[in-house]
């Protein structure tokens, strides 16, 4: 597993998720960040405007959201 995967994973993880810091981690990532922002703008959600940044995803999805899909991309890449 990548060391940004075991970063991202830790951070998401902590009690109290510091967002700057999981920011950081993500946009280090491009294949995480194009998936997080493909995802927040797709037709799922509907949003009348672009979400064009990392900080203004976590706003919209929360913080069970940006587990899981950290979580998931995580194992996805771990596999192969």
């Amino acid at each position: 597993m990548k060391f940004n995967h075991l970063r991202m994973l830790s951070e998401i993880n902590r009690p109290e998720v510091e967002f700057d810091r999981l920011e950081d981690i993500i946009k280090h990532d491009v294949a995480l960040t194009y998936k997080l922002l493909k995802f927040i703008n797709s037709a799922y959600f509907r949003f009348s405007m672009k979400v064009e940044s990392i900080k203004h995803s976590f706003a919209l999805l929360g913080v069970k959201e940006i587990q899981e899909m950290g979580i998931d991309h995580s194992f996805k890449c771990y596999r192969g």
